[in-house]
């Protein structure tokens, strides 16, 4: 399988995601959804070994998209903004949580998947969207996949 399309397949399971617009690389910006953005491998880390196989890097991004209200945190009232970014980090607790339960994407069966992680312990706020109504934050979690392809592998152990 793609990696690509294991990952959305993967990110589909999860509490937050699952129930609202999930879109891969290009997507409308609407409250309360994500965008997976692929990045390219991380070539410095095709390190070869001597049965052949490679240790390889796949990472990806998840943008959140949600509504921006411009409230003063004020004691005793619920604030928008922080149970939006709640949100958005239980995408980031799942995600790590799935690693330490060693469950991963289902990369094809020529790749053995070592850790994957999260390159921050809270979601990146990258910006606000001003050019719809209302305003949408994107928040932005960067994910890597460490992983061994055996492809060229000249021993199967």
């Amino acid at each position: 399988m793609d990696k690509s399309q294991a990952v959305l397949n993967f990110l589909q399971t999860c509490p937050t995601i699952k129930e609202n617009p999930l879109f891969f690389n290009f997507g409308n910006i609407q409250n309360n959804a994500h965008q997976v953005i692929t990045r390219s491998d991380d070539a410095a880390l095709h390190r070869p070994y001597i049965d052949g196989s490679v240790q390889k890097r796949f990472t990806f991004s998840v943008d959140s998209f949600k509504s921006v209200a411009y409230n003063p945190v004020v004691q005793g009232l619920s604030d928008e903004n922080l149970e939006d970014f709640q949100d958005v980090q239980a995408i980031l607790d799942w995600i790590n949580a799935q690693d330490s339960l060693q469950n991963y994407p289902a990369f094809d069966s020529e790749c053995i998947i070592e850790k994957m992680r999260t390159l921050t312990t809270k979601p990146d706020p990258v910006g606000v969207d001003t050019s719809v109504t209302p305003p949408m934050a994107v928040y932005r979690i960067s994910i890597q996949i460490d992983y061994i392809d055996t492809t060229q592998c000249v021993w199967k152990h």
